[in-house]
C-alpha cells in the first residue's frame, strides 16, 4: 500500500469532507424533489388523458345509441301514414 491511502485525515480534511458531501446531498436531494414534481405532473397528465378519453369513448358511445335510435324509428314510422 502506498503511504497516502495509510495516511489519517486531519480534523481539518474531515471537516471540508464533511461539507462536501454535505452539499451533494443537499444537490441530491434537489435533484430528487425536481424529479418527483416532474413525476406527480406526468401522473396528473396521463390521469386528464385517461379521463378525457374515457369521456369520449362515453360521448361515442351514446352516438352510436343515438344513430342506432335513429335508424329503428326512421324506418319505423306509423303504419299507414
Amino acid at each position: 500500500m502506498s503511504e497516502d491511502k495509510q495516511r489519517k485525515l486531519t480534523p481539518e480534511e474531515v471537516a471540508a469532507n464533511v461539507l462536501k458531501l454535505e452539499a451533494e446531498a443537499r444537490k441530491a436531494n434537489s435533484e430528487a424533489d425536481k424529479l418527483d414534481a416532474e413525476a406527480r405532473q406526468a401522473v396528473a397528465l396521463a390521469t386528464a388523458a385517461e379521463l378525457e378519453a374515457r369521456e369520449m369513448s362515453e360521448a361515442d358511445e351514446r352516438r352510436r345509441a343515438a344513430d342506432e335510435f335513429h335508424k329503428v324509428y326512421r324506418f319505423s314510422g306509423p303504419v299507414g301514414s
